[in-house]
């Protein structure tokens, strides 16, 4: 069925993006804590 298999590619995709949101969420915030806490320092 080209029907299923097309649903299953848009899903593999939207997962794979949704998992890549967070991952660059985490890596946004892990790196972006340390400069601001270090302006504050200053």
């Amino acid at each position: 069925m080209e029907g299923g298999e097309y649903s299953a590619a848009l899903w593999t995709l939207g997962l794979l993006l949704f998992v890549i949101s967070f991952i660059l969420i985490f890596i946004i915030h892990t790196f972006g804590k340390d400069p601001l806490k270090l302006k504050e320092e200053d």
